[in-house]
């Protein structure tokens, strides 16, 4: 294959092992200069903040809990009314077969 070699890409002054890398250093120096003061601590005091509000297993069992009960009621709140109103509208149907067989019997 043309253009293959053995080339090492790897920066030995990039090594954050090698001793001798004067390229972390300087970035290093770089980077925290940018930064404001207190910046590491604002940072962990937040992610140990963020650890202690995260909800536990029983909070979040309970919201699971009320969720399925309120999925429950909306079902049975819609069965409920959709139930009623094919009752009174077999009981129309019915009020309107026994009036037509009323007249007919009437009528003979």
């Amino acid at each position: 294959m043309r253009g293959v070699s053995s080339v090492n890409f790897t920066n030995p002054n990039m090594n954050p092992e090698n001793e001798h890398g004067n390229a972390w250093t300087a970035l290093r120096a770089r980077g925290g200069d940018r930064l404001p003061p207190g910046f590491a601590d604002r940072v962990l005091r937040e992610a140990r903040d963020r650890v202690l509000s995260t909800p536990g297993p029983m909070s979040q069992f309970v919201l699971g809990a009320a969720t399925a009960a309120l999925c429950f009621l909306a079902v049975e709140v819609a069965a409920a009314r959709n139930s009623r109103a094919a009752a009174e509208g077999n009981l129309a149907d019915w009020q309107q077969i026994a009036s037509a067989s009323a007249e007919f019997a009437q009528a003979q």
